[in-house]
């Protein structure tokens, strides 16, 4: 695939890519490649205005493929209106590299993204895991209003609700600059799609396994969002993480790897 070439050796654990832009037939994808040989990927679906950064090393290092979404991060583009539009694109990566299947885990609108993809292209999805998501995520109005206009005071405000009160200000203050590197008309558009994201209605048709965690101190989906999945797709298990807040996969990233590898792996 255009120079893409693991490298050998009797000892080799991990795949190691040469060139992580990945040219599928809906454009561009940037992807960090953690795939261990011999097992079965998962692929990490990053939030609104995040990379594939969002994701704690733990859980990077499992199995996994971790792109940053159309926009976003390393990836070229100007984002999305819809989630559809992002899972189309990640079902065009899985053809590019020739992936039939994967566990596909998503955070916030990544959750969004990975729902939609099991909607949508329900043969691509081994098992499902949905962290701080929702079926339907409204977006406060001063998020919809102000992240192109004003990214600075968006970032302000996120750095408050994303994060349980025990999180240190260095780890809010690295979140910021993460977010401000997202081009602001790329974060308007994700917060835009997923105020226009509703599929509460379709979650019955959900077939795939279905991992549901989210943080009890989570101010962005409060654990009624989760409850409320685990409620409506048949094959789900809710598991809850007292104390964590929105970036649950970053402030209990080793619990929340260990759970995936448990329970959809």
């Amino acid at each position: 695939m255009g120079g893409n070439k693991p490298i050998s050796s009797p000892n080799l654990i991990w795949k190691v890519y040469t060139m992580p832009l990945i040219q599928t037939e809906r454009g561009g994808l940037w992807v960090a490649d953690h795939r261990r040989i011999n097992e079965p990927p998962f692929l990490l679906i990053h939030g609104a205005g995040g990379t594939h950064l969002d994701w704690g090393m733990p859980i990077r290092k499992l199995s996994s493929l971790a792109p940053d979404l159309n926009g976003h991060g390393r990836s070229p583009g100007h984002g999305h209106l819809t989630l559809t539009d992002h899972a189309d694109d990640l079902a065009a990566l899985l053809d590019a590299l020739h992936i039939p299947k994967i566990h596909v885990v998503g955070h916030s609108m990544g959750g969004g993204i990975a729902l939609t993809l099991a909607l949508t292209h329900p043969e691509r999805v081994t098992s499902l895991g949905l962290i701080a998501t929702g079926a339907r995520m409204k977006v406060h109005p001063d998020l919809l209003t102000q992240a192109e206009w004003h990214p600075e005071a968006v970032a302000e405000l996120l750095s408050r609700w994303l994060w349980a009160e025990s999180v240190d200000e260095p780890t809010r203050k690295r979140s910021q600059a993460q977010f401000m590197s997202v081009p602001p008309s790329v974060s308007a558009r994700d917060y835009a799609a997923c105020d226009g994201f509703d599929v509460r209605a379709r979650l019955g048709d959900i077939s795939a396994p279905t991992l549901i965690l989210c943080g009890t101190s989570d101010l962005m989906t409060p654990p009624k969002y989760s409850e409320s999945l685990a409620a409506g797709i048949p094959n789900a298990r809710l598991h809850q993480f007292e104390g964590a807040g929105h970036m649950l996969q970053i402030e209990r990233a080793g619990e929340v790897a260990a759970a995936l590898k448990l329970s959809l792996a």
